[in-house]
């Protein structure tokens, strides 16, 4: 029969793990206690955590989700991270983090549902915030927006010129006859 505590932390995963929009299998050897603490300031400033656990734990976590299939990655010291707003924002503060300190790495990790490996966390480091991607989306779509309002604004002025004239010229011609 497990013990409370233990079952206790199997439900804080499950919690953490549905609460996600990023989840991170790291293997965290090398990381000493000023590391660990700095990392975590890291990633809590960025809406994100850093957890370990037990292997076993971490796999009774896991039944029933769609992380199911990282069991085979819960190998040696395995830490978790989470994610909860901008899923690429934790990639980026472990590839940053993990570069300089060189010896842990990131096993795999998931994105919104899509499992990606290690290796990928390069490049998903790179990828610029949401912020920034929505705001080059609105750019692109309201330039040419803006164009069109310009041009269609211009031929109003046009046509508003022109009639102009036309009711200024009909009124110098009846009094000329």
């Amino acid at each position: 029969m497990p013990r409370p505590e233990k079952i206790q932390q199997v439900e804080l995963i499950k919690e953490k793990i549905s609460g996600a929009k990023s989840v991170f299998i790291t293997d965290y050897t090398g990381l000493n206690v000023e590391d660990m603490t700095r990392l975590r300031r890291e990633l809590l400033k960025n809406k994100a955590e850093f957890k370990i656990a037990k292997n076993t734990l971490i796999r009774l976590a896991l039944q029933g989700t769609i992380y199911e299939s990282i069991s085979d990655q819960l190998t040696g010291q395995t830490g978790l991270g989470f994610g909860y707003d901008d899923p690429a924002v934790p990639a980026r503060v472990l590839h940053d983090f993990f570069k300089k300190i060189a010896k842990p790495k990131v096993k795999v990790f998931y994105l919104e549902g899509r499992e990606f490996s290690g290796t990928d966390l390069g490049q998903i480091a790179n990828l610029p915030s949401r912020e920034v991607l929505l705001a080059q989306v609105i750019g692109t779509i309201q330039g040419p927006l803006a164009s069109l309002a310009g041009t269609l604004n211009e031929m109003l002025s046009h046509l508003v010129r022109t009639i102009e004239a036309i009711r200024q010229q009909k009124e110098i011609e009846p009094q000329t006859t």
